[in-house]
């Protein structure tokens, strides 16, 4: 992530989602542990 953002690269994230458009616990955690690491 640091070299990233160092180098300003575009972030893709392929996320899967279900038909009620929710998405998995594991990947909800992990997309908030992602913005605590970009809003730093």
């Amino acid at each position: 992530m640091k070299k990233t953002q160092q180098n300003k690269y575009p972030l893709s994230i392929n996320l899967e989602m279900y038909e009620d458009v929710s998405v998995s616990l594991e990947s909800f955690e992990l997309l908030k542990k992602l913005k605590t690491i970009i809003h730093k």
